[in-house]
């Protein structure tokens, strides 16, 4: 044992990497992961939006993580138990929504209440109740047509939305 102590006190890295790589393995179990969802929708591929995940796919990740135990939680939760400085539950997870389309009601909010799961919505808050899709989404053709046939899936969030999620345990925040 000495003589590894002696060879390690010559090689600094090789002393600092046996001290801190537990240390790290330690504290990468106090991390907490985070999701980060724009838009559940159907859309097809000609669309040309990539910020998005279809129902399918998001249904079959909350099943996942409903079905091992996750505690999925709000950033208002993560926010009370550190302030509280209680210890986090193992297998914390938190799912947020960026924007506030019209689609994280229609076809989000099911699936999380299927599952019991709770998410945290970062809204653009100015654009809640408008009725023309956020301006920063440039549809090209195919985008555009789609949008024609489906007006509902690329609008902003309402008021009533907002407010049927809330009492369901959903938290909220401001985008812009």
């Amino acid at each position: 044992m000495i003589k590894k102590l002696k060879k390690l006190r010559h090689n600094a890295a090789d002393f600092i990497s046996i001290i801190v790589h537990p240390l790290f393995r330690l504290l990468r179990k106090k991390r907490i992961r985070i999701l980060l969802y724009h838009r559940v929708c159907d859309l097809p591929e000609e669309a040309g939006f990539v910020f998005y995940v279809t129902t399918e796919a998001f249904s079959q990740q909350m099943e996942f993580l409903s079905r091992n135990g996750f505690n999925v939680m709000t950033l208002d939760e993560l926010t009370d138990y550190r302030d509280k400085y209680k210890k986090l539950p193992p297998k914390s997870i938190i799912i947020t929504f960026d924007d506030g389309y019209s689609d994280n009601y229609v076809n989000a909010f099911p699936i999380l209440q299927r599952y019991n799961l709770k998410a945290t919505f970062f809204i653009a808050t100015a654009y809640i109740n408008s009725q023309n899709i956020f301006p920063w989404l440039e549809l090209d053709k195919r985008s555009f047509q789609h949008y024609q046939e489906d007006k509902a899936s690329w609008l902003p969030l309402t008021r009533q939305n907002i407010l049927d999620m809330a009492a369901h345990g959903a938290s909220f925040g401001c985008a812009y």
